[in-house]
């Protein structure tokens, strides 16, 4: 209809270029891969100075690495430096875009100017992945980013505050995948809600001292899926570490599995917890809730069984 109609074509545009998904999947060989990003990059080089500020929000997914023309990825580097108007970005497999010998394409991101909500995945854990090339980029963003997902498929080594150090001024919200937190000396005054996923090292409680000192203003935590090597020896560590350096005065919404919040000990007291639960058959379980609800004195409780929905 849009190509046969020229009111609604013109129409159509706007609406199709507000969210831009560039999913590669499909591509079967490079020439596919190149031909799909050339064709993207005339499309928008047809009227560069009206497409380009419409796109809001651009997602690109890649899920098998292939060597790409390195004409395709500078002719559409050049297109992306155009997207003033951005301001949600998804790349999947991060490290691969930003390893690439031609650096068009981490150049025109770390230029973009107006980027609040960036995502960046690393989805292939078959691979080596350091980190290397995103905390580069990470550090280079130009945008005063406010929203953050960030993933590694494996527990990395690298430690997450020190690669955000560029982002302190400005980040609101931080979701994070099998990464470290161990620096302590950077403050984000703006963070305000912070989503853990996996924490590298042995346990949870190794990253809340970091996280208290880094982020004084948090009001929303959650936890997903963690693992302790003694739950009990968690919490303790985590209780004392917590009076060595106080706790956040109060905060607003905690999430996460019993036991998860059983080893946190957080020593503030929350507003509203949710606990993530699959049943209550033994008396251990009921132990760990009474401590939970003596930890945190929520004024609301929710219990639900079943995956944390986020």
């Amino acid at each position: 209809m849009m190509q046969t109609c020229r009111v609604l074509y013109q129409a159509g545009i706007p609406l199709l270029l507000h969210r831009v998904d560039l999913h590669l999947d499909w591509c079967s060989s490079p020439n596919d891969l190149s031909q799909m990003l050339n064709s993207f990059s005339l499309f928008i080089s047809a009227d560069p100075t009206r497409r380009s500020l419409l796109v809001r929000e651009l997602s690109i997914a890649i899920e098998q690495r292939r060597n790409i023309d390195s004409q395709s990825i500078r002719t559409f580097a050049q297109v992306l430096k155009q997207f003033h108007n951005l301001i949600a970005l998804s790349v999947s497999d991060v490290e691969y875009w930003f390893s690439l010998l031609d650096s068009s394409f981490e150049d025109a991101v770390c230029a973009l100017p107006n980027l609040c909500a960036v995502n960046f995945n690393s989805p292939n854990d078959d691979l080596e992945i350091n980190m290397t090339a995103t905390a580069r980029v990470l550090n280079r963003l130009a945008s005063p980013v406010r929203l953050l997902d960030l993933e590694c498929p494996s527990p990395s080594a690298q430690d997450l505050f020190g690669i955000l150090r560029n982002l302190a001024p400005t980040l609101e919200y931080l979701t994070i995948r099998n990464l470290t937190l161990t620096s302590n000396d950077i403050v984000f005054p703006r963070l305000k809600a912070v989503a853990l996923h996996g924490i590298a090292g042995e346990d949870v409680s190794e990253s809340i001292p970091p996280l208290i000192a880094s982020a004084p203003n948090l009001r929303t935590l959650e936890l997903f899926d963690h693992g302790y090597q003694s739950i009990e020896e968690a919490r303790e560590n985590n209780i004392l570490a917590q009076q060595q350096r106080q706790s956040w005065p109060m905060l607003d919404n905690v999430t996460g599995p019993l036991h998860s919040l059983y080893a946190l000990g957080l020593q503030c007291r929350a507003r509203a917890v949710r606990i993530q639960y699959f049943g209550m058959e033994d008396v251990e379980s009921y132990r760990q809730m009474q401590c939970v609800l003596q930890d945190m004195r929520p004024s609301t409780l929710s219990m639900f069984g079943g995956p944390i929905s986020h």
